[in-house]
């Protein structure tokens, strides 16, 4: 066992290529964090990177992994729990923040109800994820789902989602831009946008759009995007009293186009604005805020 007096925030992802995209040394300021590759040694040997994140006199220590491209609410939580022991147990201490990044299937909008349209790239902010397509299934009415109640898992009114919140408030178009700006590949001619609103996780891609149409209105909330880990990462940090965020971003709709080459010719850079805005968004949390202070809990 070890000790570390920096606060300690754990980023994980499903896919490699998502955590890749926060990792490398590209983006607003990320060259001067500093990547190795790390094996916390203890029962499960975790494996990780190790980045330190150092602004004035103030450091962070940044462990980052993946699911090794395993997507679904087990692998995430089994990464999730992972993670937050491995750190309980190497250093004493809990983590400060664990935070999930990646891409997300965003639900286009209705006209009829004058939603907000959601553009591929643009980053979706939640304080609850639900479980989609979790209870029984109606005998009546075949492969109709009925969700159980009480599955949702919700950061609202906790201070990191109100932090979020005031982040992208108050950065504004000045910031998103600055996300969008630093990406020098391929993207969309449109501006760059953030949401917030509900996320639905299922262990099923979403291609269906008659099962969109029931991910819509789960639990009485809108739905803005569908994925396949949110939810199990949100429970998991809540059961071990971590504060949690998801920080995704639109790579496609869920539609029948889903995986198509023209659906997929952006998802680099949706994987980049997920990671730049977590980027920007720590260090917010760093130089305009208390977040940090106080966050060495011993267990």
């Amino acid at each position: 066992m070890t000790t570390s007096e920096s606060p300690i925030v754990i980023v994980i992802s499903a896919l490699s290529d998502e955590l890749h995209a926060f990792t490398q040394n590209r983006g607003t300021g990320r060259k001067k964090l500093v990547w190795d590759q790390y094996t916390i040694t203890v029962s499960n040997h975790f494996i990780c990177k190790k980045g330190n994140f150092t602004l004035g006199n103030k450091n962070l220590l940044i462990y980052a992994a993946d699911a090794a491209n395993n997507m679904g609410m087990t692998e995430a939580t089994l990464l999730a729990t992972k993670a937050i022991l491995s750190c309980e147990k190497y250093f004493n201490i809990k983590p400060a923040m664990l935070a999930m990044i990646g891409v997300c299937g965003g639900i286009q909008k209705d006209n009829s109800e004058g939603d907000e349209f959601i553009g591929i790239g643009d980053i979706i902010t939640t304080d609850i994820a639900v479980h989609f397509f979790f209870g029984k299934m109606n005998r009546d009415q075949p492969g109709k789902p009925i969700f159980a109640k009480g599955t949702q898992s919700s950061l609202t009114d906790s201070p990191l989602y109100n932090h979020l919140t005031n982040f992208f408030t108050k950065g504004g178009k000045s910031l998103l831009s600055q996300i969008q700006n630093a990406y020098t590949g391929q993207s969309p001619s449109r501006n760059l946008f953030s949401h917030s609103g509900t996320i639905a996780s299922s262990d099923l891609v979403v291609a269906n759009e008659d099962i969109l149409l029931q991910a819509k209105d789960v639990g009485g909330r809108k739905t803005i995007a569908v994925d396949m880990e949110s939810y199990s990462v949100l429970k998991v940090a809540s059961h071990f009293k971590v504060p949690g965020m998801v920080l995704k971003s639109v790579s496609d709709y869920a539609n029948p186009d889903k995986g198509s080459e023209s659906e997929d010719r952006y998802r680099k850079y949706a994987y980049h604005t997920s990671a730049e805005a977590l980027y920007l968004f720590l260090k917010y949390l760093v130089e305009k805020t208390d977040f940090f202070l106080q966050k060495t809990t011993q267990v």
